[in-house]
């Protein structure tokens, strides 16, 4: 440590910097932290020197300037709760005013302190330490214990801090949660699974499963299978792993993995067939059925040819599997073992963008495409049904349909819900739509007679008057 205090020393320049405010900022938070003042017998001038420099460049200004600001600030505020030397104060002060106007409403922060939907981990975490330090020194800064307490919660919220592919920043909240009454289970990608109980304390959590990178980013929920939560993790696009991962849910601990080429943005479903639980995945380009209580593969169909996004379909002894991005979508027989691609029932060689997941509903299957056309198919032999040429007054979608009392719902984009019959004759029953300016990209959920709508900015319940 003295050492390198003695280096930092040498090479001060000789207006008390080094090279700039971060780079001060940084040195003389190293000198503090050894316990170092002006008073010191072998750093005291170099640390005098540095106060000085930084107390005339505090706020910081120009472009991209929130690393700057923070660091410096954060050591003014350390220097002056160790010295409680006058002119520290003001610089300190005004540093901290900057921070305090410049957190977004969410507490975090970026570059230039901009209001914006994008922030940076590392920059808030140096604004963060500079409100602390600063309110422990005495700081008289208005705002400052509320920008404290928004920056507490930001940070405990934000689990990881390496970036992630995705083409929009609306795109990262993909995976939907699941519970057993008892505990939460959710997916955060890259960050890891969490376990949480109805109280919101974690339980445990795995980030231990690799970063997700793809430039679509990522999709897959996490199910619940008797005692373990399952997730497939992915996808990944160049490099990483592609797997299915069954974990106690209890403790998270493994119970079983299954390694695939190619990755999903579905979420696999759990079926009964003859008697016998099967998981269904779909990953280019098969659709596959294993064993959920030891992820042993029992068959495959050939089918996916394109991105998956939807999850697979079951009912009445038949699978569906339905690809993306003016992909094939085809229905299988269960009942066979291995490959059983000679059991299709019928192949669709290529539709429009399919992203949301449809349902069977006795002998048809129900979907609206990514386009905001509905459709009901014969799942025995594929025919349309509905022939709906022009779609609804509800914009596009990336919703999947959710049957609830013999009506089919489905969440559009600009937060419309479509309203349909479930039934072989077409039927829009109603369009109900939210707050003008509403964009969406999730479905929507259905419990105790309540409705549950996401939406970028809100989450609604919407019940009976």
């Amino acid at each position: 440590m003295l050492r390198a205090l003695r280096w930092l020393k040498k090479v001060q320049a000789a207006d008390g910097s080094w090279e700039n405010e971060a780079f001060t900022g940084l040195a003389l938070l190293c000198f503090l932290a050894h316990g170092e003042t002006p008073q010191s017998e072998e750093f005291g001038m170099t640390v005098q020197k540095a106060m000085q420099w930084l107390s005339g460049k505090v706020p910081v200004q120009g472009a991209s300037h929130g690393y700057a600001n923070g660091i410096a600030t954060y050591a003014l505020a350390e220097a002056y709760g160790m010295t409680q030397i006058p002119f520290l104060r003001q610089s300190m002060e005004a540093g901290l005013e900057v921070i305090v106007k410049g957190q977004q409403s969410g507490g975090g922060y970026n570059y230039a302190y901009g209001q914006t939907e994008r922030w940076d981990l590392s920059v808030a975490g140096w604004q963060y330490q500079a409100l602390k330090a600063g309110y422990v020194a005495g700081a008289n800064v208005e705002g400052i214990v509320a920008a404290i307490s928004k920056s507490t919660k930001f940070l405990k919220d934000v689990a990881y801090a390496d970036k992630e592919q995705s083409w929009n920043p609306n795109w990262y909240s993909n995976s939907s949660p699941v519970t057993d009454g008892k505990r939460v289970v959710v997916s955060f990608a890259s960050a890891g699974m969490y376990c949480f109980d109805m109280d919101g304390k974690e339980l445990w959590k795995r980030t231990d499963l690799g970063s997700w990178q793809h430039k679509f980013g990522s999709g897959s929920s996490p199910i619940l299978y008797g005692d373990t939560a399952i997730l497939f993790c992915g996808p990944n696009e160049k490099t990483g792993r592609n797997f299915l991962l069954s974990v106690s849910k209890e403790t998270g601990k493994t119970v079983w993995e299954h390694d695939e080429k190619f990755g999903s943005w579905g979420t696999p479903l759990i079926v009964k067939h003859d008697g016998q639980d099967q998981l269904l995945l779909g990953t280019q380009p098969m659709l596959k059925g294993l064993d959920p209580k030891t992820g042993k593969e029992l068959w495959k169909c050939d089918g996916y040819n394109k991105y998956v996004y939807a999850s697979p379909l079951y009912g009445n002894g038949t699978v569906v599997g339905m690809t993306g991005y003016n992909g094939q979508a085809f229905a299988a027989t269960l009942g066979g073992k291995g490959d059983i691609t000679g059991d299709r029932l019928w192949l669709h060689p290529r539709a429009t963008q399919r992203v949301g997941s449809g349902v069977v509903i006795d002998n048809h299957i129900y979907i609206v495409e990514e386009n905001g056309i509905p459709h009901c198919y014969d799942l025995n032999t594929g025919a349309e049904v509905w022939q709906v040429k022009k779609r609804p007054n509800g914009g596009k979608t990336w919703g999947s349909m959710v049957y609830a009392n013999a009506r089919l719902y489905v969440l559009m984009k600009n937060g419309s819900t479509l309203v349909f019959a479930a039934g072989p004759k077409y039927e829009l029953l109603a369009t109900n739509k939210l707050a003008p300016e509403t964009a969406t990209n999730s479905s929507l959920a259905v419990s105790d007679g309540e409705i549950f709508l996401r939406t970028f900015k809100n989450l609604y319940c919407i019940t009976q008057k």
